[in-house]
C-alpha cells in the first residue's frame, strides 16, 4: 500500500511536524524562526509560518531543486542558499539567532517535530482497518519519519489498539548510507554526494542511536539502493499514476529489494510512504526522462 504524504498542504510529510511546532511557537509569542532544510522541511515551515504571520528564514544547500525554493519564497520566507555541506547549512541556520535575530527550529532537533510526525502511525492504523501493517518502509535521511512512526505505533501498542509493532525499514543510497553502515557495525564512509535523492543527503543523523534502537526493536532493517534502482522505481511508480520526487522513489526501490531478498513476504501488509510530491523536483525528473529517451 502507498501512503500519499505528497498530498499534505505543502506537498511533503514534513507538514506533520512543522504544523505542530509552528502552533506551539505561535502560542508562545515567537515571531521569527530559522530552519535548515534540503527543501521539504523549509517549504513546510515557510507555509505554516505564513499562516502564523511569522518571519521565516530558510537555509538550504546551494543548488536545491527550484520547485522547493520557489515554493518557500512564495510563502514569503527568506530563502538563503549556502554553499558547502549539509552540515554547513545547519550551522548557518543555528547562527541565525545572531545574524538574523531568529529562533532556530530545525526539524532534526526540535522535540515537538517528531510528536507531529507520529500522526502518520495513527492514520495508517486507521486506513489499514485499525491494525498495524507488517512492514513500514521509508527513505532515511535524518530518520524523523522512522522515529515518529515508532512513537505513534508504540502508543497504539501500549493502548491495546494493535498487537505488535510493524517492522521499520529505512532505505538509503549506496553513496550515503550512515544508518546502513552503523546498523551493520561498519564505519561510516560517504563515497559521493551526487544522488538524485537530495532529501536524504545527510551524513549522520542527529538522532542516530535512538533510531537505530527503534529499528532493531521492531526487527526491521536498513538497506541501501543504487541510483539506477531509484530511477527505475521512479519510472515504475509513474507508470502506476504516482508522480513522486526521487527521494520518495528510494523507499519503493527498497521495497523491491526487500521482496527479492525475501525480507518482505507476499502475504504481509507493507506500507511505503511517498514523502514528497514530484512537482518539487521537476528539473531532475525531466533530466531522467530525457536520459531514458536517449
Amino acid at each position: 500500500m502507498v501512503k500519499l504524504d505528497s498530498l499534505q498542504p505543502t506537498g511533503s510529510f514534513k507538514d506533520r511536524g512543522a504544523s505542530l511546532v509552528i502552533n506551539y511557537l505561535n502560542n508562545h509569542g515567537i515571531t521569527s524562526i530559522a530552519e535548515d532544510s534540503s527543501g521539504n522541511g523549509g517549504s513546510a515551515y515557510a507555509g505554516y509560518a505564513a499562516k502564523g504571520n511569522m518571519q521565516c528564514n530558510i537555509f538550504v544547500p546551494a543548488g536545491t531543486s527550484k520547485g522547493k525554493t520557489t515554493q518557500t519564497r512564495l510563502y514569503g520566507a527568506n530563502c538563503i542558499e549556502i554553499k558547502g555541506t549539509r552540515e554547513d547549512v545547519a550551522l548557518a541556520a543555528i547562527e541565525s539567532s545572531v545574524t538574523h535575530g531568529s529562533h532556530y527550529v530545525g526539524h532534526n532537533w526540535h522535540p515537538l517535530f517528531i510528536e507531529g510526525v507520529k500522526s502518520i502511525a495513527y492514520e495508517i492504523w486507521e486506513q489499514c482497518g485499525y491494525k498495524a501493517p507488517d512492514n513500514f518502509v521509508v527513505p532515511a535521511g535524518n530518520g524523523s519519519l522512522l522515529a515518529g512512526a515508532y512513537i505513534g505505533f508504540s502508543e497504539l501498542l501500549k493502548g491495546g489498539e494493535i498487537s505488535k509493532l510493524p517492522r521499520l525499514f529505512g532505505i538509503q543510497t549506496e553513496s550515503i548510507q550512515p544508518f546502513v553502515q552503523t546498523f551493520n557495525n561498519k564505519e561510516i564512509n560517504i563515497t559521493s554526494e551526487n544522488t538524485i535523492a537530495e532529501g536524504i543527503k545527510i551524513k549522520r543523523s542527529s538522532r542516530m542511536n535512538e533510531i537505530l534502537q527503534f529499528v532493531k526493536e521492531t526487527n526491521g532493517n536498513f538497506i541501501s539502493v543504487s541510483e539506477q534502482q531509484i530511477q527505475s522505481a521512479l519510472k515504475e511508480m509513474g507508470a502506476q499514476g504516482y508522480f513522486i520526487e526521487p527521494t520518495s522513489a528510494t523507499a519503493f526501490a527498497g521495497i523491491t529489494q526487500l521482496i527479492k531478498t525475501q525480507e518482505i513476504k507476499p502475504d504481509e501488509l507493507t506500507v511505503g510512504v511517498v514523502t514528497g510530491n514530484g512537482l518539487k523536483a521537476t528539473n531532475s525528473i525531466e533530466h531522467l526522462i530525457n536520459d531514458m529517451r536517449g
